[in-house]
């Protein structure tokens, strides 16, 4: 017997990359912080590689929930938040102030993760959308051959 992760399993992908999201804002706000003990943290490198990961795997992570439900109002916050960390990443560091950095994770990081729960709302919506239409309207389906339709009547005597 196989099990998965019922109502879970259409958001995985969006839970993933929102905790993935979360842990960067975690990152990027206690970077300053950590830079004494743990310079590793704060290291150009390690921050670039983070978010170009972070970008393909939100990218690829909306598109695939965008193709299956159809709605692609997920994307107008995933430009907001590609946007700020973009203007976060590159551009004249040196003349940024630390609340203009504070606010450009806060909005590259609120952008991404929003999308990713509009992403999973759309996609929870649209998969019990379809569970529904098998289950209820369907008489083919695995709950009509057990003889329950959903709508309390119990099947016909053949």
């Amino acid at each position: 017997m196989q099990r998965g992760l019922g109502w879970l399993e259409p958001i995985r992908g969006d839970l993933g990359a929102a905790l993935l999201t979360l842990l960067c804002a975690i990152h990027c706000l206690s970077a300053p912080f950590l830079a004494g003990v743990l310079p590793l943290l704060v290291a150009p490198r390690f921050e670039a590689g983070m978010s170009l990961g972070l970008v393909v795997l939100s990218f690829a992570v909306t598109l695939k929930g965008s193709l299956r439900h159809g709605s692609w109002a997920s994307f107008a916050l995933l430009a907001l938040g590609y946007a700020a960390l973009g203007a976060k990443l590159g551009g004249d560091t040196c003349c940024r102030t630390s609340s203009e950095n504070t606010l450009l994770i806060g909005l590259s990081c609120g952008g991404i993760l929003g999308a990713h729960v509009l992403n999973a709302g759309a996609l929870l919506r649209s998969h019990r959308a379809r569970a529904c239409e098998v289950d209820c309207c369907n008489p083919s389906s695995e709950g009509a051959a057990e003889g329950d339709l959903g709508s309390g009547f119990a099947p016909e005597a053949s």
